[in-house]
């Protein structure tokens, strides 16, 4: 009850102001955008993995260990080097487009807003911090949203300048800072300035989302054209490379998600404000209008992601070292060195199992027998939903990717869906009137949704 008291205290008769208003409506028709390329892009995952879910993956048959121990030196900086600037591209886009709303909204040039030197930074940091080589996806995260801090704080005159202006304010009369207002907090933001943040971080972390979830689908596209296609004189070279930048991508998301996901359940954030000289101490203060409908939406969207990204690591390891593991091409079943361990029939053919005879029989291939892309991606699935065990399959990187996927799981499934069905989503009054004035314009252009409805009433 003294939490509640205390942010009523501080918002008092305050409005989430008109230029807010105004740029929430433009971001939600970025949204639209947004979701009709995530939905062409869920269509042709669709379309591609019905096509390839019969085929059968290609056992790579070089010497790829041999091939590792001389190329990595100059493979792993590269795939490093091109993995950062893809990351900071992609999260760099996005910030100009929630940026670019806010700048349009206040008609001031970007040149004139703020010394952000954002290229100086991004090459410091790059260097400085040793996290940015093996997580850029959690440094990106982090830095960019610290540029939607500082451009807040940055054009907070220009703001109060709108708002006073608003109110029918002379120009000699303007207040230009925030800690000319009523209430400050200890970053010398006051609550408009903290909802400009609040939203520009909001559709941050969705896009972002999203962005990831596609990019994760085009890299299994990508290495399921190179994996069942064995005619490719690079192909060796290409399984290597993809290989890197997947476990590089993996351990980095994998961080990332895990990371945000479990502070933003475990850790209670508060804000200290200043008001009208006194200090107001305002509990599980929220840094942006992440409500729980989207927060349960980020989750599965990080789910379908790490599917995906898994789904991958299992055909890569198969492909890479499927003789160690059990299988062998029909054309190696004379080999010395391997006996057949079993034997399937399916559809009338007859499938071998092969091991090698100095080595225990993996059990990898007791789930997955024909090698058909579709039997990893349910066993991934089947992983990530219903396996909260451990199986010794006999081969260590199959144990660990075991393993690590049902870590993640847990953290998605049990601890944040959980925590977030049971968390609280009352607004306070000043958010109801907020999404009050909104909601009827940004329903009259969600044109996705029109143009579903046009195209089912055609039919």
């Amino acid at each position: 009850m003294e939490t509640k008291n205390n942010y009523e205290l501080i918002y008092g008769d305050l409005d989430i102001t008109e230029v807010d208003q105004k740029v929430y409506i433009s971001l939600k028709k970025y949204e639209e955008y947004f979701k009709i390329v995530k939905l062409l892009a869920f269509f042709i995952f669709g379309i591609l993995m019905v096509w390839f879910f019969k085929m059968e993956i290609k056992l790579e048959t070089d010497d790829v260990g041999s091939l590792w121990s001389k190329v990595y030196l100059t493979i792993i900086p590269g795939v490093l080097i091109m993995r950062m600037i893809l990351v900071y591209m992609v999260r760099y886009g996005i910030y100009l487009l929630v940026k670019k709303a806010y700048i349009k909204e206040l008609s001031i040039t970007d040149d004139n807003l703020n010394n952000e030197h954002i290229f100086f930074k991004l090459i410091k940091r790059i260097w400085l911090l040793l996290k940015s080589i093996l997580f850029p996806d959690f440094v990106a995260a982090k830095f960019f949203k610290d540029r939607i801090r500082g451009f807040v704080k940055a054009y907070a005159p220009h703001k109060h300048k709108e708002v006073e202006k608003s109110q029918g304010r002379v120009d000699s009369e303007l207040n230009t800072t925030c800690r000319d207002t009523n209430s400050f907090d200890d970053r010398d933001l006051c609550i408009q300035c903290n909802d400009s943040i609040k939203f520009m971080t909001k559709f941050h972390v969705k896009f972002s989302n999203w962005c990831n979830l596609m990019l994760a689908m085009f890299l299994t596209i990508l290495i399921i054209v190179g994996v069942i296609n064995e005619n490719s004189p690079f192909r060796t070279w290409y399984i290597l490379l993809i290989s890197i930048w997947l476990l590089l991508r993996l351990i980095s998301r994998t961080w990332e998600i895990a990371r945000a996901f479990y502070t933003d359940v475990v850790r209670v954030d508060v804000r200290i404000f200043n008001h009208n000289g006194e200090k107001v101490y305002l509990h599980s203060w929220k840094n942006s209008y992440i409500r729980k409908p989207l927060r349960i939406s980020l989750v599965i969207h990080s789910l379908l992601e790490l599917i995906v990204m898994f789904t991958c690591a299992y055909i890569l390891t198969a492909v890479i070292f499927g003789n160690q593991i059990g299988f062998q091409d029909q054309t190696k079943a004379q080999s010395p060195d391997y006996k057949a361990v079993s034997e399937i029939e399916n559809n009338q053919s007859v499938y071998n199992i092969y091991a090698k005879k100095e080595s225990n029989s993996s059990k990898v291939n007791d789930y997955i027998i024909e090698r058909k892309v579709y039997e990893f991606f349910i066993y991934a699935i089947s992983i990530c939903f219903f396996n909260i065990s451990y199986i010794n399959y006999g081969f260590y990187l199959w144990n660990i990717l075991h393993v690590w996927q049902i870590m993640m799981s847990i953290v998605l499934i049990i601890l944040c869906i959980a925590a977030y069905l049971g968390n609280s989503d009352d607004m306070y009054p000043r958010e109801s009137k907020f999404f009050a004035q909104t909601l009827g314009k940004v329903n009259e252009q969600k044109f996705t949704k029109r143009i579903v409805n046009k195209l089912f009433k055609k039919s």
